[in-house]
Order: structure tokens, then sequence, then C-alpha cells
């Protein structure tokens, strides 16, 4: 039981061996049912048995070894619920991936449609059993531009924000849950482009990137609202480094 976070709670003093864990005498306890670690002083116990978090207070139970030692639970039984494909004629790949309110799932990537086409933006829906709800494909104007999607986010309404790059700009778009469009946003960087996204309690979205010609890339993060208005852009960037920005995350 020990993949699961909730002893980690109680701060009970353990030793960690990579294949086991040892605990201390003082903060081990017997008793029917099972057993538990517990930290008497906190009034917090983990049952190791029924995988509980509690806070009642406990008894510990003398016993003759040092420490009470268990092993880790290193292996879990994975089974394939359903597995899904996509290519537009060619080829395609995805590149990040989100899972809304629904357990619907949002791919984002790159589709190509022949062996001399370009890159475009790619996105696309599943249904919580792997059935495609929709895709879209965005392109630049000009033939032989590179596109691609390399983050996505959704807000608190499950609406969509996929980010990445339309040939030499930063890409943003934001859609409803059907793939509708509710608004775009791009940024000239100077051969920049997007590459994470993230969303706020707000809905205030966060847009992780490089900026600047190649050579002197500087790490670059920008805030948008949730209308898709920039609010504020930080930037990062070493003297004699390139600098990427390749994730995002808020608390």
């Amino acid at each position: 039981r020990f993949e699961c976070p909730h002893w980690k709670k109680t701060n009970i003093p353990f030793n960690d061996f990579g294949s086991f864990i040892q605990f201390e005498v003082s903060h081990f306890s017997a008793y029917a049912g099972g057993d538990y670690v517990l930290n008497q002083t906190a009034g917090y116990y983990y049952d190791l048995f029924d995988d509980e978090l509690g806070t009642a207070s406990k008894t510990n139970t003398v016993i003759s070894n040092s420490y009470v030692q268990f092993a880790k639970n290193l292996t879990e039984t994975v089974s394939e619920e359903w597995n899904a494909t996509w290519n537009n004629g060619y080829t395609g790949y995805g590149k990040d991936i989100a899972v809304d309110s629904n357990d619907r799932i949002i791919i984002a990537g790159i589709s190509r449609s022949c062996s001399n086409c370009s890159d475009d933006f790619l996105i696309v829906k599943y249904d919580e059993n792997g059935t495609e709800l929709w895709n879209e494909s965005i392109g630049s104007v000009n033939a032989g531009d590179t596109d691609s999607a390399d983050g996505v986010a959704v807000d608190s309404n499950d609406n969509i924000i996929t980010v990445g790059r339309n040939n030499t700009l930063w890409y943003i778009v934001k859609t409803y849950p059907n793939g509708t469009h509710i608004w775009d946003a791009t940024y000239d960087g100077s051969g920049s482009y997007a590459k994470a996204v993230d969303v706020d309690s707000s809905d205030n979205i966060y847009v992780a990137g490089t900026s600047g010609a190649v050579g002197a890339e500087n790490l670059t993060l920008r805030k948008y609202n949730s209308a898709g208005t920039f609010q504020c852009q930080g930037d990062y960037a070493t003297p004699t480094s390139r600098d990427f920005g390749y994730g995002t995350a808020v608390d």
C-alpha cells in the first residue's frame, strides 16, 4: 500500500531502503483487523491494510524487534481499457493530453495530410470510451509553414486551451467543449513558440515557451485572462546560454 501518500501525512519517522519501508518500533502498533503506524503526539495514524488515514488516538504495542518493516508495492496490475489511433491520411502524433471534468480526453499534436504537406496544429477530442468526438487541424496560410500544437489544458467550464506555434508565432486558441472557437491569439517573439499551458482557479491562462532569435532564446511566460486579453510577461535569459520553457503549472 506504500504507493498511497496517506501514511506520509502522519510525519511518522521511517527509513526508506528502496524495496521496503522501515518504521521505528515506538511508532508502530498492532491491533485486531490490521496494523498501523502512528504519530501519537499529532494524533494521526495510518492503517497499513485498510488504507485508511485517521485521527483517533491509538496505543503502542510493545514488540521485541527494534524496527518493523514492510515491502513496498512496487508492481501494479494494469489492464488496457481501450486504445485509439488517429491520422489525417498520412501521419499525425500527439504531444500533450488533458482530461476534463467528464473524463473526456483532449490530445494536442501535429497532423500532416501528405508527404509534401506541412505540419498542422492538431486538436482531437475523445469520450471516456475512446470514441472520437471531433478533431480540428489548423494550418498556416503560407505553404511550407510549420504548425504544431504542443500543450493543452481545460478550464473550470471544460473549455479547451491549446497552445503551440503558427510557423514563427506563438499560437493560443480557446474552444468550447464542442470545438467551436471562442478566441485565438498570437505572439511574435522573433522566431518563438509556445510549449505548455496551465489554467488557474479564476481561468487565467499561463503559457510557457521560448522567444528570441535562434542561438539567443529566452524562456518566456505569458499570462492571459479568460477572454484572451494579454496581462503580463516574464522572461528569463542567461548571457551565454539558450533558455527554453517546456512546462508550466499553477498552485
